[in-house]
């Protein structure tokens, strides 16, 4: 919003200097002179300035629907990578933790010789092979969330 007020006040200034009037005059040595205002006992000649043709309201149209078309694409480039951001951290967040709890699972797992797992049908106690599986698996975990993330390239 306030880029359009910026771009209309500097439209408006331009505006009213260009309808600035310049005024002409020798003074009483034969110097001449050139003023907005003219003096009030002198011959005085009004000089137009030349300013170039003002372009059409249709190319004005045309070139603020430009202006806004490239605001509206900054915007959205800003705000996807605003989101792309919030993606990122909350995936990092979610991989610390998913780190930290297959550590902890790896130690309790390692500095228990007979573990007993807790499952929705009850519970089991574990054989030295499942023991090993699990440690595998745990540890391939740890591998996952505690190594920095791979780069994808675009």
């Amino acid at each position: 919003m306030t880029y359009k007020m910026l771009i209309l006040s500097l439209c408006l200034g331009f505006h009213l200097s260009a309808q600035a009037t310049i005024y002409k005059w020798q003074d009483a040595n034969g110097e001449t002179h050139y003023s907005s205002t003219p003096p009030d006992n002198s011959n005085v000649t009004t000089i137009q300035p030349q300013t170039k043709p003002s372009s059409s309201a249709e190319q004005e149209r045309a070139r603020m629907k430009k202006i806004q078309s490239d605001l509206q694409k900054t915007q959205e480039q800003e705000a996807a990578a605003k989101d792309k951001t919030k993606k990122e951290a909350e995936e990092q967040r979610l991989r610390a933790i998913n780190c930290d709890r297959a550590q902890t699972h790896l130690a309790a797992i390692e500095s228990r010789p007979r573990i007993r797992m807790q499952y929705s049908q009850g519970t089991e106690l574990l054989t030295p092979e499942q023991r090993d599986e699990e440690i595998k698996k745990t540890k391939e975990d740890i591998e996952k969330y505690c190594s920095p993330p791979k780069q994808t390239t675009p």
